[in-house]
């Protein structure tokens, strides 16, 4: 089964919403990734990575399926992946350390995208990624720097 598109919507600079489940993370990425057109492939493969991170979480700490919109608002790239949640557990970054096997997508994410913001509601979860500009990640930057 495909991720499914609302009628009217398309690829380019405005997507969604597109619902996907496990099974549909290389078409939630193949999504993104064609948002990205004009970005150097390293900060595209940045924020396709950080989408990954984000939409994994949403299936497996979710209800079992996520929901991802995506937008240019003409100064930012915005991309919004929304699940149900299905426990008490809010999504929270935090910083990986060695003792813990996992906690670490949204730790990631946080420093591939310009910007990360997490919203819980009664029923949901949502976490807002924010590509403002051109200029390498924080991680990018890291490593550049030896």
């Amino acid at each position: 089964m495909m991720p499914r598109v609302a009628a009217g919507q398309t690829l380019g600079r405005d997507l969604g919403p597109l619902v996907f489940t496990l099974d549909q993370l290389a078409q939630v990425r193949g999504a993104v990734r064609g948002m990205l057109t004009g970005l150097d492939r390293e900060r595209a493969a940045d924020v396709v990575l950080a989408v990954h991170e984000v939409a994994v979480n949403s299936v497996v700490h979710g209800a079992g399926a996520g929901v991802l919109r995506a937008w240019d608002d003409g100064d930012e790239l915005i991309i919004q992946i929304e699940n149900r949640l299905d426990h008490d557990t809010a999504p929270a970054i935090q910083t990986p350390t060695s003792d813990r096997l996992s906690g670490r997508g949204l730790w990631l994410a946080s420093h591939l995208v310009d910007d990360l913001a997490i919203e819980v509601t009664a029923d949901n979860a949502i976490v807002t990624l924010h590509l403002a500009s051109t200029k390498p990640t924080k991680a990018r930057r890291q490593l550049q720097a030896g």
